[in-house]
């Protein structure tokens, strides 16, 4: 997406969560911190993505990445809210091939840490698992899909 395509709802968002990185309101954010400040946005870019953009945005490696340097890389892998929520469904009807709403803890663990170009660490498996999950061992997503794209 280009920056003109942001809703100004977006385009908020995205300047919220610079300004949280930008601790002395200077205009710039530690090109260290661009991964987390584009996943305070759920965008979540992998590693390589994060190196990528760190290069363009700071290619005389300064240290810092400006505020239309981040607009810009942000809005290029923003997802609008409906596409992100019908991916995330879809992801989840895969391991949900009955359509209950609902797949086993273990199972969500196993993709979590073991799927995917980054798996997550156990550590943070764990924690969604022990928000959403019921004590049974079974993981209702609707609730987590609801939070994560909110």
């Amino acid at each position: 997406m280009r920056v003109a395509d942001l809703r100004q709802v977006e385009h908020d968002r995205i300047r919220k969560a610079f300004r949280l990185f930008d601790e002395n309101n200077t205009g710039f954010i530690p090109s260290s911190e661009l991964g987390n400040a584009l996943r305070w946005l759920c965008l979540i870019p992998s590693e390589r993505e994060v190196k990528l953009f760190q290069w363009e945005l700071d290619p005389d490696e300064t240290g810092w990445i400006s505020w239309q340097g981040f607009l810009k890389v942000a809005a290029r892998i923003w997802w609008p809210a409906q596409t992100l929520v019908t991916c995330i469904w879809e992801a989840f009807l895969v391991f949900d091939d009955k359509t209950t709403g609902h797949i086993s803890s273990e199972l969500l663990k196993n993709i979590l840490t073991k799927v995917g170009r980054e798996p997550i660490p156990i550590k943070e498996a764990e924690k969604i698992i022990k928000r959403y999950g019921r004590k049974d061992g079974i993981f209702p997503y609707i609730s987590f899909i609801r939070d994560f794209t909110k």
